[in-house]
C-alpha cells in the first residue's frame, strides 16, 4: 500500500541564482542610466554652446551683409532708393531696442577747444558737458527730429495772417511729396505737397500747430508783408550762414538780398528763368562786405532757387500790394558769429535804417567806416543806412548789442513794424531766461512760448509771475508799458518771445524744438551739469520712447551748440555736438547662458557671444584723406510703422528716406563717443590701427608726439568709449552727414 502523504508535503526549492541575476541586471541598467544621465548633463551645455555658436556665426554674416548694403545705400544712394534682403533666424528672436543710447560726435571750431558729452542719450533731463579752457557762456539744444515717420512740429502764434510752407527739397532730401498736418481750433487739415509746390492758408488768430515730415521753409505773413532772414538749406554751424536756398516767392513784390563778408558768384533759377551774377568785394581801408540784390514781381506763388559761392545770409522782403518799396519791413540782424547779441555785424547795404538796441546796463560805443555813435543802457539809437550807397560796412560795438535792420527810413528811435523773435539777452539766441526790448510806438503784442517743459516767469512791467507748461498756450501780452521785460526762473526752462508790431510783418518760423537755450556762465576743467529743456522719460518700453520722439516730448536726437568768448567775440560758437539716438536691430538667442545677441546700430555690427564679452564684428565706415580731411556718414536705421518682429525668416526692405548734411567746416578737433553697450569695444576697434605706430608704442597717450599716424586714437583714460580724430595738429576739414534709412521686416 502506497504512502500518499509524502507527495503532498514535498518542499519547493528557491532558485537563488536566478534572483541574483535579475538583481544584477537591474543594478547594471541603473548604472547605465546614471552614466547616460551624467553624460547628457555634461553634453547639454556643449550642445547649447555649439547651437549658440551656430546662431552667432549665421546671424553675424547675415547682419554684416545687411549692414554693408545699408552703408552703400546711405553713402551713394538717392532718397527713395530701395534695397531688399533676407534675415533668417534659427531659434532666436528679432527685436528693436530704443532704450540703450546711441552715438555722439563733437567738433570744436577753435584750436585748443574740446567738447565731451556724458549722459546725453539716457532719456532723462540731465546732461553733462565738458569744455575745458574756455568759459561756457550759453548752450543751445535742438531736437534734430531724426527717424522714419517723425514729423517736425511748428507752434504758430495767435496772429491773424497767412501761413506759407514750401518744401526745402534737394538732392539729399526726400523726392516724394511732403506730408503736412495743420491743426487750428480743433480742425485738422492734411495735405501732400510736391517739391515744387507752395502751400498756404489763412490763420484765424488762435494758436495753431503745423507738422511736416521733411525740411521746409515756414513763413508767417501779417498784413501786406515785411522782411525776414531765411535760413540756408545747410548752415555753417560756426556762423549760421549758408550757400543754398529754396525761397517761396509770394504773389506780389519780392526782393532777395544776399550779404557776405567775401566776394561771391550768385546763381538763381525760377521756372524758365535763370541768371548768374558776380559781386566783387571792394578794396577799402575799412572792413566791408558785399551785397547782392534782385527783385521779382510775380502774379502767383513761385519757387526760387539761389546758390552762392561764399557763405552769406539771405534777407527776403515781400509786399503783396506789388509796390516797388516796402516801408514796413524790419528784423533783428545776427552778428558775424550767428548770435543776435554781438559786437561785430555785417548788415546789408540797403537803403533804410539801422536801430542799435542795447539791452545791457552799460553804454556801448559803435563804429562803422568813418561814422560812430553811442547807445545808452537799455535804450536805442537810430541811424540812416547805408552811409555810402550800396556799401556793406562792418559795424563794431564796444559791448554786446542787438542790431535791427528796417527799410523804414522815416521813423525815429525804436519805432518800427514787423514780426520778430526777441533775442534773449542772457543767451543771445531765440530763447532764454531773460528778454528785454524797447517797445516801438506802434501797437505791440507779445506772444510768449515755453521753450522747454515748464517755465516760471515774470512780466516785470506788470510784476506778475506765472508758471506755464509747454502743453498750454500763454495768453498774448498787450500791456508792456515802454519795454518788453521778462525773466524766468533758471531752475526751470526759458521762453521764446515773438513780438507783433504794427499792422504788417513777416517772420521765418523756427520749429518747436529748435534753439532751446540756457545761460551757463561757468569756466571749468571738469564736468558741468545742466538740464535738457524737455520732459524726463521714465519709460521702460520701446513704444513709450518712440511715442515721446514722435510727439516731441523728448528729442529724437539732439544738436548741442556751445557759445563763449573766443578771444574776439563774447558769444562766438565754440563747439557743436550731435547726439543721435540709434535704435538697435537685435537678434537674441541662448547657449549655455541667456541674454546673448547679435546687434546692428549706426553702421556697426556687434555681439556679446561667447561668454558675454562684447566683440565688434563690423565697425562703422568713415573716410579720411588726402591730408587732414575726414568725413562720416551715419546710417540711422529705424523701423517703419508696419515692420514686424519675432522669430523665423523675414524679408527686409530698406529705403533711403533723407540724407542730411550736418556740417562741412574746418574743425580744430573731432571726437566720437558711444552711449550704451559695446561703447568701449567700438572705441578700441576704431583705433586698432595704432598698433602699427612706432610713436604710439614709444609714447602711448602722447598725441603731441604721435607723428606717424592719422586717424582715431582712444581718449586717454581707462575703458573709454570715446575716440579722438588725430590729424597731427592740423585743422580738420570735417564733413558729417546722417542718412535716414527706413527698415520694413515682413515675416515669410
Amino acid at each position: 500500500m502506497q504512502n500518499l502523504g509524502t507527495l503532498s508535503c514535498a518542499s519547493v526549492r528557491r532558485d537563488e541564482e536566478a534572483v541574483s541575476a535579475a538583481i544584477g541586471t537591474v543594478l547594471l541598467f541603473a548604472g547605465v542610466l546614471t552614466i547616460v544621465g551624467v553624460m547628457l548633463a555634461t553634453m547639454v551645455p556643449v550642445i547649447d554652446e555649439l547651437q549658440g555658436a551656430v546662431e552667432r556665426s549665421d546671424m553675424s554674416s547675415q547682419m554684416y551683409d545687411l549692414s554693408t548694403e545699408i552703408d552703400q545705400l546711405s553713402s551713394s544712394g538717392m532718397p527713395g532708393d530701395l534695397s531688399d534682403g533676407t534675415l533668417k533666424g534659427i531659434e532666436g528672436k528679432f527685436s528693436w531696442q530704443n532704450l540703450q543710447g546711441g552715438m555722439w560726435i563733437s567738433a570744436a571750431w577753435n584750436d585748443g577747444s574740446s567738447l565731451r558729452l556724458n549722459d546725453a542719450l539716457d532719456l532723462d533731463r540731465r546732461i553733462d558737458l565738458r569744455h575745458p579752457g574756455e568759459e561756457i557762456a550759453a548752450v543751445c539744444f535742438e531736437d534734430m527730429r531724426l527717424g522714419a515717420e517723425i514729423f517736425t512740429h511748428y507752434r504758430i502764434p495767435a496772429i491773424e495772417g497767412t501761413l506759407v510752407v514750401s518744401p526745402d527739397a534737394g538732392l539729399a532730401q526726400s523726392q516724394g511729396p511732403m506730408e503736412l498736418r495743420f491743426v487750428e481750433d480743433g480742425n485738422t487739415v492734411s495735405e501732400s505737397i510736391s517739391d515744387d509746390q507752395i502751400w498756404s492758408t489763412e490763420t484765424s488768430g488762435a494758436e495753431s500747430w503745423l507738422s511736416l515730415d521733411s525740411p521746409a521753409q515756414v513763413i508767417l505773413i501779417k498784413g501786406d508783408g515785411g522782411s525776414t532772414i531765411l535760413p540756408a538749406q545747410s548752415q555753417n554751424p560756426a556762423t549760421g550762414e549758408g550757400r543754398s536756398w529754396r525761397i517761396p516767392l509770394i504773389a506780389g513784390f519780392n526782393e532777395v538780398t544776399l550779404v557776405s563778408s567775401h566776394s561771391m558768384d550768385v546763381d538763381w533759377r525760377m521756372a524758365d528763368q535763370e541768371g548768374s551774377e558776380m559781386v566783387i568785394k571792394a578794396d577799402s581801408f575799412h572792413q566791408v562786405g558785399t551785397t547782392w540784390n534782385k527783385q521779382w514781381v510775380v502774379e502767383e506763388n513761385s519757387m526760387l532757387t539761389i546758390q552762392s559761392s561764399s557763405d552769406a545770409r539771405l534777407l527776403l522782403r515781400h509786399d503783396s500790394q506789388q509796390s516797388d518799396g516796402i516801408s514796413t519791413g524790419s528784423t533783428f540782424w545776427p552778428g558775424i558769429t550767428g548770435s543776435m547779441l554781438a559786437t561785430t555785424f555785417q548788415p546789408p547795404g540797403l537803403e533804410g535804417s539801422i536801430i542799435f538796441h542795447n539791452p545791457g546796463k552799460e553804454t556801448s560805443t559803435i563804429r562803422w567806416g568813418t561814422g560812430a555813435t553811442s547807445v545808452g543802457p537799455e535804450s536805442t539809437t537810430r541811424v540812416s543806412w547805408p552811409p555810402q550807397s550800396g556799401s556793406s560796412l562792418q559795424v563794431t560795438a564796444g559791448d554786446p548789442i542787438n542790431l535791427i535792420w528796417t527799410s523804414d527810413s522815416q521813423s525815429v528811435e525804436a519805432n518800427r513794424s514787423g514780426l520778430d523773435i526777441i533775442p534773449a539777452k542772457d543767451t543771445g539766441m531765440a530763447s532764454g531766461h531773460s528778454h528785454f526790448m524797447i517797445r516801438p510806438a506802434n501797437t505791440t503784442i507779445i506772444h510768449a512760448q515755453v521753450a522747454g517743459f515748464s517755465s516760471t516767469w515774470t512780466d516785470v512791467s506788470e510784476n506778475i509771475t506765472r508758471t506755464s507748461s509747454h502743453d498750454s498756450a500763454i495768453s498774448p501780452l498787450y500791456n508792456v508799458a515802454t519795454q518788453v521785460n521778462t525773466t524766468a526762473n533758471e531752475s526751470n526752462d526759458g521762453l521764446r518771445i515773438i513780438a507783433e508790431m504794427g499792422e504788417h510783418g513777416m517772420i521765418s518760423m523756427l520749429h518747436d524744438g529748435d534753439q532751446r537755450c540756457r545761460s551757463i556762465g561757468i569756466r571749468a576743467s571738469g564736468w558741468i551739469s545742466t538740464q535738457l529743456p524737455w520732459e524726463e522719460l521714465s519709460a521702460d518700453s520701446n513704444k513709450e520712447v518712440q511715442n515721446a520722439w514722435l510727439e516731441g516730448d523728448h528729442p529724437a536726437s539732439i544738436k548741442i551748440t556751445i557759445f563763449g568768448d573766443d578771444g574776439e567775440h563774447e558769444l562766438s560758437t565754440l563747439s557743436t555736438a550731435w547726439a543721435m539716438h540709434s535704435p538697435r536691430l537685435v537678434y537674441t538667442f541662448s547657449s549655455s547662458i541667456k541674454g546673448l545677441e547679435v546687434a546692428m546700430r549706426s553702421g556697426a555690427v556687434v555681439t556679446n557671444h561667447p561668454e558675454v564679452e562684447p566683440a565688434v564684428i563690423k565697425k562703422p565706415v568713415d573716410r579720411a584723406g588726402p591730408g587732414p580731411r575726414f568725413a562720416i556718414t551715419v546710417p540711422l536705421l529705424t523701423p517703419s510703422s508696419d515692420s514686424s518682429i519675432g522669430s523665423g525668416e523675414f524679408e527686409v526692405e530698406l529705403e533711403l528716406m533723407q540724407r542730411i548734411s550736418l556740417t562741412s567746416s574746418s574743425a580744430g578737433e573731432v571726437r566720437r563717443g558711444w552711449d550704451g553697450p559695446y561703447g568701449t569695444a567700438l572705441a578700441a576697434s576704431a583705433s586698432k590701427d595704432l598698433r602699427a605706430s612706432e610713436d604710439w608704442t614709444a609714447a602711448p597717450m602722447r598725441l603731441d608726439m604721435l607723428n606717424d599716424y592719422k586717424g582715431w586714437v582712444p581718449h586717454p583714460s581707462m575703458d573709454s568709449s570715446e575716440t579722438i580724430y588725430h590729424a597731427q595738429g592740423e585743422s580738420i576739414q570735417f564733413s558729417l552727414q546722417v542718412s535716414l534709412v527706413s527698415c520694413t521686416m515682413n515675416g515669410v
